[in-house]
């Protein structure tokens, strides 16, 4: 059980977008739906998934201390929360989530990320995780550390809003020798109207792979989701959908392949494409063999009169009707952010894999009690997938 609250609570942390600060709390409410060009068995337990889960992160700025809150809902019930509270100076940082109950974790901000991966190790020497979970769970452990600390951070409220970032995928382009090239827009391209910039590249081989890889990792790192991937229980058509599939799909591909990124007067993206070459010689599927390539188009709504904010995107297939995927942030004033727990207060910043085992073994009861309440909430899916793990 120690080993899945742990997972389930990266992965959560992982997923957090990062928020601005304001002296009023700032709430982003992101929810998910299932598009229409995937089919298979797989589907019905992605849809329930998608359909129930929604998440809300707050950011607020009180006194001298930056604080950040993420909840999970589920069906509309609250089935996990964690906020996190850090001084001005850096020297004070704190972190409380439902699983452990009503204590605070303390650390400086510079021994978050030390402190997560010590938890990795201590599962790593108590033979809980070991070969690629335990690369997978220090991956996530350091990842978790960033976001989490950028939710506590004053930053740009210009930051595009929305619940699937691009940033990864743009960075693994930025060392590389790719062509590049900048066209001026004049905001009406019948491709992505609104745009005024239109950033391209051309992808090589090793570009294009390092593209895939990093959205599989992201894949793999949603529970059911990645399981239905795992086993192909995801199709387009007939043609079902596998991580050796795609790889070996993105691999044979030969032609030129380009990335394009529009950009509003605001420098935020408002359309990602990746055009492909023909695969109608390596895929049979009729349905399938159309597509050429991938698109996240992203439409913003901005209240004219308060500091709403709103967003759709949408995963697309180029060439195929429908969408594989839809996220949808809502951005507005949000409830305030309760202080820490302030009864049991641990400093975790320079606890050893034995001192950090024993506190969760002295707070075994309330997370495997909390673990068990937030599986009771979460959709049927999460509930059996587990059990099938465990059991």
């Amino acid at each position: 059980m120690m080993k899945r609250w742990l997972c389930l609570l990266l992965i959560l942390m992982l997923l957090l977008p990062a928020g601005a600060l304001a002296d009023a709390p700032v709430s982003w409410l992101y929810s998910f739906s299932a598009g229409d060009v995937l089919s298979g068995e797989g589907m019905d337990g992605v849809r329930e998934l998608l359909d129930a889960v929604q998440f809300e992160v707050t950011a607020q700025k009180k006194d001298s201390e930056s604080m950040g809150q993420a909840i999970l809902f589920s069906e509309g019930n609250t089935a996990f929360s964690i906020r996190a509270a850090a001084s001005e100076d850096g020297d004070r940082f704190g972190l409380a989530c439902s699983l452990t109950g009503e204590c605070t974790l303390m650390c400086r901000q510079d021994q978050l990320e030390g402190f997560l991966l010590t938890i990795v190790r201590m599962l790593n020497e108590k033979g809980i995780l070991k070969d690629e979970s335990l690369d997978q769970a220090s991956h996530l452990a350091r990842r978790a550390g960033e976001i989490v600390l950028k939710i506590t951070e004053d930053l740009d409220l210009t930051d595009p809003e929305v619940g699937l970032s691009l940033t990864p995928y743009l960075d693994r382009l930025g060392g590389v020798t790719s062509a590049h090239s900048e066209t001026v827009l004049d905001g009406h391209d019948p491709e992505c109207p609104g745009a005024v910039l239109r950033r391209s590249w051309l992808l090589s081989e090793e570009d294009l792979n390092g593209l895939v890889d990093t959205g599989l990792t992201k894949l793999n790192g949603l529970p059911v989701i990645s399981d239905a991937l795992r086993d192909g229980r995801l199709m387009i058509g007939t043609q079902r959908l596998t991580e050796p599939f795609i790889r070996t799909l993105f691999a044979s591909m030969h032609g030129e392949t380009t990335l394009d990124i529009y950009l509003d007067p605001d420098d935020m993206i408002l359309l990602a494409r990746l055009n492909s070459p023909d695969i109608s010689g390596i895929v049979t599927d009729p349905i399938f063999s159309r597509s050429r390539g991938m698109e996240i188009r992203i439409d913003r709504q901005q209240s004219p009169s308060g500091p709403e904010r709103e967003s759709l995107t949408s995963l697309r297939l180029i060439g195929l009707e429908g969408s594989l995927l839809s996220i949808r942030m809502q951005k507005g004033i949000g409830n305030e952010i309760e202080e820490l727990p302030d009864r049991k207060v641990y400093q975790v910043g320079e606890m050893t894999t034995d001192e950090v085992w024993n506190l969760f073994t002295q707070l075994g009861l309330t997370i495997a009690k909390n673990a068990v309440n937030m599986i009771l909430y979460l959709p049927r899916i999460v509930f059996d997938t587990l059990v099938g793990k465990l059991f």
